[in-house]
């Protein structure tokens, strides 16, 4: 009986709190882009919206301590700068969707904040966040950053991490003329994908610029080994002939 009692209690003052709880997004203030009117559960819906699409938490862009109960929060202030720039984001979001997009009479092609964020904060692909290593401190840096990135967000949509990636990327910094590092960015690619056809191929390129004959051999020889096609294959044969 006294359990049953305890039991009762408990759900009353549970039922008590909910009816007590503010509902923090009936009656939305300072709206200056989301329509004034929005329904709370469309604006729920929204901001759960931006904070999967960026990884991000009510503090990111309100005022308000993380941790804290969100009827804490000032959320009509405008003293955080990531407000700001939700608020340019969402309007460029709805000029694509309704201006540019809207042109080519597709009503389901549409464009989010998923479409470029996905789940991170700065939207960048894969080869830019590893150029933007590189650039800082050198492509030790960019294997760095490579391997962080693959550490947290392998199997996720966030990065790209298939196999012409780090291959396209080391093209352009061997034409840029630093084969050995466009090296070390095949050998890390090699790691993953090492029955690569086309990686083997680079490396032996890279290995060429760097008048190291009998890597570039050895590269060419795997690559005729793995196959690919026979205009490819010509090719490489076409190298191995020249180092004869």
């Amino acid at each position: 009986m006294k359990c049953l009692m305890l039991v009762t209690t408990m759900l009353l003052l549970t039922t008590a709190t909910a009816q007590e709880r503010k509902d923090i997004f009936a009656d939305p203030q300072n709206l200056k882009v989301l329509p004034k009117d929005i329904s709370s559960a469309e604006l729920s819906k929204t901001m759960r919206g931006f904070a999967f699409a960026l990884d991000a938490r009510c503090e990111t862009c309100h005022v308000g301590e993380a941790g804290q109960p969100l009827e804490t929060f000032d959320f009509a202030a405008d003293e955080k700068q990531n407000k700001e720039t939700a608020r340019a984001m969402l309007k460029m979001v709805s000029a694509i969707n309704n201006e540019h997009l809207g042109m080519l009479d597709d009503p389901k092609l549409q464009v989010s904040c998923m479409t470029c964020h996905r789940g991170v904060r700065r939207p960048m692909t894969t080869s830019a966040v590893l150029a933007e290593a590189m650039s800082d401190g050198g492509v030790d840096a960019a294997v760095a950053k490579y391997a962080e990135l693959r550490e947290n967000y392998y199997g996720s949509h966030s990065y790209d991490f298939t196999e012409a990636v780090l291959s396209n990327m080391a093209q352009s910094v061997a034409r840029a003329g630093d084969p050995a590092a466009a090296l070390t960015l095949l050998e890390l690619n090699d790691q993953h994908f090492p029955r690569s056809f086309q990686n083997h191929w680079l490396k032996g390129e890279a290995a060429m610029m760097l008048n190291d004959k009998d890597l570039a051999r050895k590269q060419f020889e795997t690559a005729l080994e793995i196959g690919s096609d026979p205009r490819s294959e010509a090719f490489i044969q076409q190298r191995l002939d020249s180092l004869q």
